[in-house]
């Protein structure tokens, strides 16, 4: 099969093309660290979310309790007022 040189130039021609658009669109190292940076940035903000949604939890379980203990001890109040 002979080799047709017109066909390789248009190869070569099309594959230089291709390069040329797979280097405009490709990422480049300094473009994955700062990708990199934000994951880990964004990463850091959630486990701080994370732990004041934790921190929020507790606290309201702690008033919780407390407005369960007062209200039971009011209503022990009320029934000691109304023996007397």
């Amino acid at each position: 099969m002979p080799l047709n040189e017109e066909q390789l130039v248009l190869d070569i021609v099309n594959l230089k093309t291709d390069v040329s658009e797979i280097k405009e669109t490709m990422m480049t190292k300094t473009d994955f660290r700062h990708l990199v940076g934000l994951i880990e940035g964004i990463a850091t903000d959630m486990k701080t979310i994370k732990e004041d949604h934790t921190f929020a939890i507790e606290w309201l379980k702690r008033l919780q309790d407390n407005f369960e203990r007062q209200d039971r001890e009011i209503q022990a109040i009320k029934l000691k007022i109304q023996m007397a």
